[in-house]
């Protein structure tokens, strides 16, 4: 089937728990701001899955106000980068979509009891969708093993930056003595 020339990629964007968890016990509705060129700009999806999908032709940037059922009217906003196209690296195919995804950790200081009911009851996992296969797998494991070679880089940094700091602040200290001397004789 051949696309008209505003219709080349059929697209979804979506908000969603890491494993797929039914997060409508959490969330009230999710606002999608679209790029203007679309009639209805604005979309509200109001259960799961908190999705929109649509076809278009250009890349922009999606917009996400997650309004939460409490704290009352509370709202997280996420904006993504729509990708039509694979990175430099991937090869263009018709049989595998293009997937790009961020990843977004919410921290609740302090959760009222009733908050953290309906976090708990985030454990159901909706039904897997058209594209569920193609999703990174986070894993918090992995993640903290990713991160390790620059954590220990920013140490290692940071221990030369403090050795750094002590010769310039000995240095500091005696142009200080330097300083103080001139100014005695010359007095």
């Amino acid at each position: 089937k051949k696309a008209d020339e505003f219709k080349t990629h059929k697209w979804h964007v979506f908000v969603r728990g890491v494993n797929n968890e039914d997060l409508s016990s959490l969330i009230k509705h999710v606002n999608f701001t679209l790029h203007p060129s679309f009639k209805q700009a604005t979309r509200v999806v109001e259960e799961p899955p908190f999705m929109v999908s649509e076809t278009g032709w250009g890349e922009f940037e999606v917009i996400m106000k997650i309004v939460l059922h409490e704290p009352a009217d509370a709202f997280l906003e996420v904006r993504h980068a729509l990708s039509l196209f694979p990175t430099e690296n991937v090869p263009m195919s018709t049989k595998k979509p293009v997937v790009s995804e961020n990843y977004d950790e919410f921290v609740f200081f302090d959760p009222s009891p009733s908050l953290k009911q309906r976090i708990a009851e985030c454990k159901n996992i909706l039904p897997a969708g058209p594209l569920e296969g193609f999703f990174t797998n986070f894993s918090e494991e992995q993640e903290l093993l990713r991160i390790q070679p620059a954590l220990r880089r920013v140490q290692t940094e940071t221990e030369l930056l403090k050795d750094r700091f002590k010769i310039a602040e000995a240095e500091c200290t005696v142009l200080r003595a330097d300083v103080e001397r001139l100014e005695q004789e010359h007095r």
